[in-house]
């Protein structure tokens, strides 16, 4: 059985990255996202509960999208690493879910990651409220629930399509 999703979007990031972590949680809440995982904000959802358990059940079941700030940081962390495999194993278990949203913090990053290269990513350039919008648009309301009415298909290729569509308007800012 599969577990409730409990958050629309979980932002994983490595704490050198904890201010862009912060202004893309602000900016998506600002947009109306209402359950956004950035765990400064909530330690009371991973409090008392094994680390490493509470961090793949939220990256890997409870969050209906997750943003990764990926920096030259985020592969040097434990815990980042632990989110990232949460990831991963949901992306091998439904590759036909569109899910995982990678940032860019810094150039060529992308690079140490070559299964998230051959995905849509956003480019950070210090723009929250610009890639909060994206998402917004992405994943609004109607999208969402035209896929909660397809009862147990994929992910529309429309929304694949817009997606990619996305990207590369992100990616010529």
């Amino acid at each position: 059985m599969k577990k409730p999703i409990k958050y629309d979007i979980a932002i994983s990031f490595a704490e050198e990255n904890r201010d862009a972590a912060l202004a893309m949680a602000l900016a998506l809440k600002a947009k109306g996202f209402k359950n956004v995982y950035y765990y400064p904000d909530r330690p009371d959802w991973t409090l008392g509960r094994p680390l490493k358990d509470a961090l793949t059940s939220i990256y890997s079941a409870e969050s209906r999208f997750v943003i990764i700030l990926l920096s030259d940081s985020y592969s040097r962390k434990e815990h980042t690493q632990v989110e990232l495999e949460a990831v991963r194993a949901r992306m091998k278990n439904d590759p036909d879910e569109v899910f995982v949203i990678p940032v860019l913090i810094g150039e060529n990053v992308i690079e140490q990651y070559p299964d998230l290269k051959s995905i849509g990513y956003i480019q950070w350039n210090h723009k929250p409220q610009k890639i909060a919008g994206y998402l917004q648009e992405i994943f609004s309301a109607e999208n969402i629930g035209q896929l909660k009415d397809m009862a147990g298909k994929k992910w529309t290729k429309t929304i694949i399509h817009h997606y990619n569509f996305t990207k590369k308007v992100i990616n010529n800012f």
